[in-house]
């Protein structure tokens, strides 16, 4: 398979402690361009690719020959980068949000059918090992009734552009957006109705409730906070069942039974891809999806075909107009249609 020269535009804090470490530790990617308009930001990042050119803008890097860009912007930068990039005929792996709001986010996906070229948001729970298990055993707990999702971080010193949503901030938008994903992933089904309620503490709106209805049926219920205890957990819901997923257990997928005569908590060791106990116990809080999630994107444009997995540029579009939709129902206090 042939090497993936890649470009990263935005080397911030996350870029630094996962996009750059993973693309470093992956033998088919070389990195020969970086882009950040904070000279602190780039020297730390050429630390671990000295041989990478450095640009203060993005848009200075777009003649640098390259397969692909891995874009980690603020997320006003989100739009204009994204086009830039498939405009300049390159492969793209946006982080979320795909845009600050869903007008702008269609003329990324417009940009991005145009292209040909792969395009992938960077919704990386998808990833997750037990995202795997739960979608292939989903028909265990018989027909579905809802699903409880749980994203909650502890209070931190925020960058500037996430304390307000005009900066594309906002615990909808930064966390909630990962959860809409991920569900409409795991059902194949898309969100027709939300209701939500969003709180501002210390930063504006971060702390939500998201209530959202699908079109088959299945209720959603997303508990979102930026400064809280440290939480992330799924749990699907069915007549017979439900499966629970505690991300600081990845090795782990919950199963209780919905019979009360047998009714238990049984935590059963499933498949585990590319993982080990060991793994876990020297790197506490690492989250394997994200390497999954980089290489699936790397493999993707080595061989110029798409993962059915990722998520496209029109799925981070779905996400997006949900989240909008979520916010419209918080500042108006009644549900929103999201067709």
């Amino acid at each position: 398979m042939k090497m993936v020269r890649v470009m990263v535009w935005g080397c911030g804090r996350i870029a630094r402690m996962v996009h750059l470490r993973e693309l470093a530790g992956n033998p088919r990617v070389r990195v020969v361009a970086m882009a950040d308009a904070d000279a602190d930001n780039l020297t730390d990042a050429s630390s671990v690719f000295p041989d990478a050119a450095t640009f203060p803008d993005f848009r200075a890097a777009l003649e640098v020959e390259a397969d692909a860009v891995v874009v980690c912007l603020p997320p006003k930068l989100h739009a204009p980068s994204a086009i830039a990039a498939f405009e300049a005929g390159h492969a793209v792996y946006l982080e979320k949000p795909l845009a600050l709001n869903p007008a702008e986010g269609a003329a990324v996906v417009e940009a991005w059918r145009a292209s040909g070229r792969i395009g992938v948001m960077g919704f990386n729970f998808r990833f997750h090992p037990r995202s795997d298990d739960l979608r292939e055993r989903l028909h265990e707990v018989g027909p579905l009734r809802a699903v409880q999702t749980c994203f909650t971080s502890q209070p931190r010193t925020l960058p500037e552009w996430k304390r307000t949503r005009a900066g594309g901030g906002g615990v909808l938008m930064d966390l909630g957006s990962h959860h809409v994903d991920l569900v409409r992933h795991l059902l194949g089904s898309e969100v027709r109705r939300v209701t939500a309620f969003e709180r501002s503490h210390e930063v504006e709106s971060d702390n939500a409730v998201l209530l959202a209805e699908f079109e088959n049926g299945v209720l959603m219920q997303s508990l979102l906070s930026m400064n809280s205890i440290q939480s992330h957990r799924w749990d699907v819901f069915g007549r017979d069942g439900r499966f629970g997923v505690d991300l600081r257990r990845p090795l782990h997928l919950e199963v209780q039974e919905a019979s009360w005569e047998h009714a238990r908590l049984k935590r059963v060791l499933s498949r585990v891809v590319a993982l080990s106990p060991r793994e876990i116990a020297l790197r506490p809080g690492w989250e394997p999806s994200f390497g999954r999630s980089l290489d699936a994107f790397v493999t993707s444009v080595a061989r110029g075909d798409p993962d059915p997995v990722a998520a496209t540029i029109e799925d981070g579009l779905a996400s997006l107009s949900v989240v909008a939709a979520a916010e419209e129902s918080a500042r108006s206090g009644r549900p929103v249609d999201t067709g």
